[in-house]
């Protein structure tokens, strides 16, 4: 297990208790520090003295470098997940993950993660809250989107070495940039409609999972607003890192995606071209918008 913590010392307790409960599996965790100033360091020095967990410390790189130098670092394991410091564990949540990964050839990328169950602070579940049913499986579905929650995710040795092989110059979250590198390498992707993980929403969330149709839109909106166009600045980070081992139509769709706003005809050749697609209307629609707006 891949845990990252910074400043958790309220709820890092529970979620320890959770993973060490975890049914039929063997479980190791290796945890880094991202440079707490509260209790947090004395609680992974007291669990790593009774020998049940390994951790170091390291300056703060936020959620997202904490978590791809976790994966740099990590021990030999056929299997990782990352692990949030305030969530809480079902007992079968690696148990029912590992169901869908086993058989998969270990010398291809995969991946498992999916939807969890949200919950207030006390671990209440959201009332009327549907779990997230979209799912991102292509390439170029993925240079539009990314849904896959890094809280829910177990993959294998080999996707680990080839996000490891390579450091971004820039990338939004670790977890969008597993997922976008196992789709770039054919990788065997798995979405499970029904994750057993209490996701805590709190007002301590480094980023959090908006709880309903309205709060995604005013998350898009504001980020049309920003124009920070976090999408072709990562589809240049996943050109620099891999070009070499895309295919012609990966490369020429990246190339779209990362210079879209060069020019008119390049913005009018990214947003015309069906190879970057989800299966979404809205997310088509949005989208669009960014692109013609320069915030793609």
């Amino acid at each position: 297990m891949l845990l990252s913590t910074w400043n958790g010392e309220r709820y890092l307790g529970e979620l320890l208790e959770s993973v060490y409960a975890q049914r039929g599996v063997h479980v190791r965790l290796w945890a880094r520090d991202d440079g707490s100033a509260d209790g947090t360091r004395e609680i992974l020095r007291r669990e790593a003295a009774a020998g049940r967990l390994d951790w170091y410390a390291g300056d703060n790189l936020g959620p997202a470098g904490s978590f791809l130098e976790l994966m740099r670092t990590a021990p030999h394991s056929r299997w990782y997940a990352f692990c949030d410091q305030d969530d809480v564990w079902l007992p079968d949540k690696l148990e029912r993950a590992l169901g869908f990964l086993r058989g998969t050839d270990g010398d291809r990328p995969a991946l498992y993660c999916g939807a969890p169950i949200l919950t207030d602070a006390s671990l209440r579940p959201l009332p009327d809250v549907p779990r997230a049913r979209e799912q991102i499986t292509t390439f170029g579905a993925a240079l539009i989107a990314g849904n896959a929650s890094g809280c829910t995710m177990v993959f294998n040795r080999r996707l680990l070495a080839l996000v490891s092989a390579s450091t971004p110059a820039y990338v939004t979250m670790h977890d969008d940039w597993v997922h976008k590198v196992c789709l770039l390498f054919g990788g065997e992707f798995f979405f499970d409609e029904n994750v057993p993980l209490l996701y805590r929403q709190h007002g301590g969330n480094c980023v959090g999972t908006p709880s309903s149709d309205l709060e995604k839109l005013r998350r898009h909106l504001t980020s049309l607003r920003s124009r920070d166009c976090t999408r072709s600045r990562t589809a240049a980070s996943l050109y620099e890192c891999y070009a070499d081992a895309m295919t012609p139509e990966q490369r020429s769709m990246t190339e779209r995606a990362m210079r879209c706003r060069d020019s008119l005809t390049a913005m009018l050749r990214l947003a015309c071209d069906r190879r970057i697609r989800t299966p979404y209307l809205q997310r088509n629609i949005l989208f669009l918008t960014a692109v013609l707006l320069k915030a793609y």
